[in-house]
């Protein structure tokens, strides 16, 4: 039980950075996103996967979380190329579903409470529009925990955005799939996420 525990945890991490239903009041285009933002909340979803072959043997966790971060702080300003987060952070507080299947059959499933905690951190993430509602993060906007209080963004990827009044709302997905081998066995992690951010913008 302990093991598995460990195992789904690790799943976990390594897929947390969805499809979140918004209403969507207008979208007025890309002069409206510059300016000055309070961090209000992410929602996210993610399904991670890991799964070891050995032979005609098979074992695999999946793990399922699904949150609204608690706790928010933090300032974004967005200008014509870049968003400059300061002093961004935000906890997790809630419960994973994880599964274990022994080739390919359910042996057990479990629940596991979640709490985890990003302290306030500083990025830069240049940016370049995509069409009338999208935009590419050249260095990501999510900063990863660094060193010294600051912390690099994640890898480039795309965003939708649109307003819902005065607040700012970005969509991001994410997936990834690896395979290696690992004492003999062929291990294959497969990572899908989404969230969803929202920005108050102040005057």
């Amino acid at each position: 039980m302990k093991v598995r525990s460990m195992l789904l945890l690790a799943v976990l991490f390594a897929s947390c950075t969805k499809e979140e239903s918004l209403e969507i009041i207008d979208n007025p285009g890309s002069g409206q996103l510059q300016g000055n933002y309070i961090f209000l909340s992410m929602q996210a979803h993610t399904n991670g996967t890991l799964e070891a072959v050995d032979g005609a043997e098979s074992v695999k966790t999946v793990t399922i979380s699904d949150y609204i971060t608690k706790n928010n702080v933090g300032t974004v300003v967005i200008d014509a190329g870049k968003f400059t987060t300061t002093g961004m952070g935000y906890s997790i507080d809630t419960t994973i579903k994880g599964f274990y299947y022994y080739n390919g059959i359910l042996d057990e499933e479990i629940e596991m409470p979640f709490q985890f905690s990003i302290p306030p951190l500083n990025s830069i993430a240049p940016y370049r529009l995509l069409g009338a509602d999208s935009l590419i993060f050249t260095g990501g906007i999510v900063s990863i925990p660094g060193g010294g209080g600051t912390g690099p963004a994640s890898p480039e990827s795309r965003a939708k955005y649109a307003f819902s009044g005065d607040t700012l709302i970005l969509y991001q997905g994410y997936y990834s799939k690896t395979t290696t081998l690992q004492q003999g066995m062929r291990v294959t992690q497969t990572d899908i996420g989404t969230f969803s951010m929202k920005l108050k913008k102040v005057k």
